[in-house]
This record gives C-alpha cells, sequence and structure tokens, in this order.
C-alpha cells in the first residue's frame, strides 16, 4: 500500500434508525452534497456504506486545520435538512486518523 501523505476523517450519520428508509435514503443523498461545500479541490470524500463517510483531507501544516473541518462539518450537519416537505435534523460523530501518528498507509488511517 502506497505512503499517504493526508489525514482522515471518518464520520457517522445515524439516519435509517431515526427516520422512515424513503427521508433515510434522501438525508443520505443530501449529506455528501453538503459536505462538499466544505471540501478543497484536493480533499476527497468516500461513502463507505450505510451511513458512513470518509473524508481524506491533505496539504496543509498544521493538524488543527482538521479539528477545525471536523467543528465545520459538525455544525453544517446540525442545520435540518428539508426532506419531503419536513424538516430532519441528524447528528454526527467524527473520528480523527492524523498521518504518520496513527497510521502510514489510507487503510490505516481508515482502521484507526
Amino acid at each position: 500500500m502506497p505512503k499517504c501523505k493526508a489525514n482522515c476523517l471518518y464520520l457517522i450519520c445515524p439516519v435509517n434508525d431515526t427516520y422512515e428508509h424513503d427521508c433515510g435514503d434522501e438525508l443520505l443523498r443530501q449529506v455528501p452534497s453538503r459536505l462538499k461545500t466544505l471540501l478543497r479541490d484536493e480533499d476527497a470524500l468516500f461513502r463507505l456504506g450505510g451511513e458512513e463517510f470518509t473524508l481524506i483531507i491533505s496539504n496543509f501544516t498544521d493538524d488543527k486545520v482538521v479539528n477545525i473541518i471536523a467543528e465545520k462539518i459538525i455544525s453544517t450537519l446540525s442545520d435540518p435538512f428539508d426532506i419531503l416537505r419536513q424538516q430532519c435534523r441528524i447528528g454526527s460523530s467524527i473520528g480523527i486518523a492524523l498521518y504518520p501518528k496513527h497510521g502510514e498507509t489510507i487503510d490505516e488511517l481508515i482502521k484507526n
């Protein structure tokens, strides 16, 4: 596995346990759109499956930047979503893995 020069944010948005299936599915379509507004061109967003997302944040010199991004994500996702003519709110939980402290490959960062 190649060396990674990025940091990983692992995000869980508990949706389907809170809302009906149709509403939950639409929420999970809207979450990435909202998250992408916070990312730069060199960053990447992946849906791991279900309610899990990974963000790869790269090219910065201060690890505090990752904490600032995490706070912005939580704030952005706490704003209500308009789904099927109703306002829906979700919470989120974020885990942060920093290169090379928590791993040297993307796989290691995602696991940690």
